[in-house]
């Protein structure tokens, strides 16, 4: 366990020298943290649904809930809180109305998402599901 002595003082954190590869470094991480907030923050027309706060940032927790087999037990608890048209991730809108389904595939041509087509008979063939 430290104690009160073992610990660093003021002056010893004042007399750190900032080198220049550091200062690059931490000026490299501070400009591709903003590009990617950036990227991840611009408008897509999906700000307007509902969804968990991270859904705009990230997808990673689908690819871990898919990979684990529990994705969807996850969609039908975000279906019963926030309705029946979600935002799951940055790009991705889930749809559990029926009418709502069938007049998009009917209107829209969306890409497909890769994550189906791994699981694909075919990899190259489109498949049901789009991404945004």
């Amino acid at each position: 366990m430290p104690t009160m002595d073992s610990l660093p003082s003021a002056e010893q954190f004042s007399t750190i020298e900032m080198h220049p590869r550091n200062i690059v470094a931490s000026l490299l991480a501070i400009v591709i943290s903003f590009s990617y907030l950036r990227s991840v923050t611009k408008k897509t027309g999906l700000e307007r649904f509902p969804g968990p706060w991270y859904a705009p940032y990230t997808a990673l927790h689908l690819r871990w809930l898919f990979a684990r087999g529990t994705i969807h037990e996850y969609v039908e608890k975000m279906h019963k809180q926030y309705g029946d048209v979600i935002r799951l991730g940055p790009r991705q809108l889930w749809i559990s109305d029926k009418g709502a389904m069938k007049q998009i595939l009917l209107t829209i041509d969306l890409p497909k998402v890769t994550m189906y087509a791994e699981i694909s008979r075919d990899r190259k063939s489109p498949g049901l599901f789009g991404e945004m």
